[in-house]
């Protein structure tokens, strides 16, 4: 679960987010579009870690479209 302090774009924000390796995951928003829950559709390889990446293409709904910053 990622929670961001504004309601994002989910057309462009969803497929920013990037799980590695990419087990299969699917998204779904919630709390006003603040909210994005990934999981995964098949089981974890043992003993191998994954990489959850929130790519700067991330875009908040403001009127200016404010991307992702990392901090």
């Amino acid at each position: 679960m990622i929670t961001f302090s504004e309601e994002m774009d989910t057309v462009v924000t969803g497929p920013a987010v990037t799980v590695s390796p990419d087990p299969g995951v699917t998204r779904a928003w919630s709390a006003g579009n603040t909210t994005l829950t990934l999981t995964h559709t098949t089981a974890f390889t043992a003993s191998t870690p994954y990489t959850v990446t929130v790519g700067a293409a991330g875009l908040d709904v403001s009127d200016t479209g404010n991307f992702v910053v990392g901090g």
